[in-house]
């Protein structure tokens, strides 16, 4: 083998190298967060109702010849949250009250939302093949020629530290280290 066969060698290894890469897909993780906000809003709902002395209505109703009272008390009490309406009866001959009441009230209100954060991640590999060509030239009497071409192939560590070995045409050989930032 001759020194001028080397470099050519060195170049099919270097193509044959820049192929594989191309055909290899990068390792992809993909990791999911999903962050659950709770946002709660509680009114706080404090009504205090206190009647003294209410005017009524008073009616006299005769049953079997007799006289009795009916007194009547009817009034719709509106809050900021709450609504009471109320209806009470006091009917003398039976001595009981009749009351009816209507109460609503607004609840506290509760909102969730929910965000889904999708954070994909490519780390470089461990090791990766390298190659590289480089031609050189040179420039006679206004022209420009084609003086020899460089080879060169090796691996780099982490993504970012690279070492390989390069040939020229010329019969220039050696080792390169290099580092990526």
């Amino acid at each position: 083998m001759t020194k001028h066969t080397l470099p050519w060698i060195l170049l099919l290894i270097a193509v044959m190298v820049i192929f594989l890469q191309c055909q290899r897909k990068p390792e992809i993780i993909t990791n999911t967060v999903t962050e659950i906000d709770t946002l709660v809003v509680v009114d706080t709902v404090r009504t205090t109702i206190y009647r003294d002395r209410v005017i009524t209505v008073i009616d006299t109703i005769v049953v079997d010849g007799h006289e009795y009272v009916v007194a009547r008390y009817k009034e719709t009490i509106d809050t900021l949250n709450v609504r009471v309406a109320l209806d009470i009866e006091y009917w003398e001959q039976e001595r009981y009250f009749n009351v009816r009441s209507d109460i609503s009230a607004e609840t506290s209100t509760v909102y969730i939302t929910e965000t889904i954060t999708n954070t994909i991640e490519k780390p470089y590999p461990l090791m990766s093949a390298i190659a590289g060509i480089s031609p050189a030239f040179s420039f006679s009497e206004d022209k420009v020629n084609v003086h020899s071409f460089m080879l060169d192939a090796g691996v780099r560590l982490a993504g970012k530290y690279d070492i390989s070995a390069f040939g020229s045409t010329d019969g220039t050989y050696g080792i390169r280290a290099g580092i990526k930032f």
